[in-house]
């Protein structure tokens, strides 16, 4: 279903002459559902799709990045089980680069040095490397997600399973890619939403929700976001921080929207001032029957 050509040929390419490719897909692009469409131009309909999370990963000298993403560290292990799999995509998931990282260089550095060991041992391996920033160096050429323009989002809707909960009149009018801005994860979210609601009710009720001084709230409520508002730097980070999570009527969590300002990521020490404060909450929630992807944790 992704649209997205161009990136889709880059990537096959880049599979083909080495076997690894680095993605680089920002919140909302759709990355879990471009892998999928990647995998489904192989000729084998049975492939496999594994994901180790390099989240932690500080480098191949690092053991305890080793040990977050292999079992004791131990590295031969973890390439014999990869060799026993067979043909597969394997995606080495939430490489922590492009940021304020000093140690990003040796990150880079490491991941690629992972990546060729698996490749020279796992003769049936294709790697993809996917990261949510775009790494500060001039020694890989990554593939970067972009959003659909108007007409890929126009194609998007029309072989989306829910595409039929859209009007006509509203691709014509472009109403669809003002609202998600071409990005696929909104998409989806607006698509599932116009099950049960019109669009202009969709759209109102998004406008309505960010932070606003006519709210039904207490005034020493409306003093504190106030004072988060206009007061010293670090206050004004939290204000941020209160205003995105104000945008998610049923809350949101911590990870998704920690990377919101992908050049001034939140901290968790942040959110916990914020439920100080009395401005948010932790909720619990549980997934039943839920299919998240095609991916395998190892």
């Amino acid at each position: 279903m992704d649209c997205r050509r161009f990136e889709t040929n880059q990537i096959l390419e880049d599979l083909r002459k080495s076997r690894v490719s680095w993605l680089v897909s920002e919140w909302d692009m759709g990355g879990d559902e471009f892998i999928s469409v990647v995998k489904g131009f192989e000729k084998n309909p049975d492939l496999k799709v594994y994901g180790l999370d390099l989240q932690n990963f500080e480098g191949l000298d690092d053991l305890s990045s080793l040990r977050n993403i292999c079992s004791d560290g131990d590295i031969n292990k973890l390439l014999e089980n990869l060799e026993s799999a067979g043909p597969a995509y394997l995606i080495l998931d939430n490489v922590n680069v492009g940021q304020t990282n000093a140690r990003e260089f040796e990150i880079i550095k490491g991941v690629i040095a992972l990546s060729d060991s698996i490749k020279d041992f796992c003769q049936e391996i294709k790697i993809i490397i996917r990261s949510s920033n775009t790494p500060n160096t001039s020694i890989i050429r990554p593939i970067i997600l972009r959003s659909l323009d108007q007409a890929e989002c126009k194609v998007y809707v029309d072989l989306h399973p829910n595409g039929k909960n859209v009007t006509d009149d509203n691709l014509s009018l472009g109403d669809v890619y003002d609202y998600t801005l071409g990005l696929p994860k909104r998409i989806d979210r607006l698509l599932s939403q116009l099950a049960y609601s019109s669009f202009s009710d969709i759209a109102n009720s998004s406008s309505d929700q960010s932070i606003d001084d006519t709210a039904d709230v207490s005034p020493g409520i409306k003093l504190i976001i106030r004072n988060l508002e206009t007061d010293s730097k670090n206050n004004s980070r939290l204000y941020e921080l209160l205003f995105a999570l104000s945008i998610f009527q049923f809350g949101e969590s911590f990870e998704t929207i920690k990377y919101f300002n992908r050049e001034k990521p939140f901290r968790l020490s942040m959110l916990t001032e914020l439920i100080d404060l009395g401005l948010a909450e932790v909720v619990e929630t549980s997934e039943l029957g839920l299919k998240r992807g095609e991916i395998k944790n190892l």
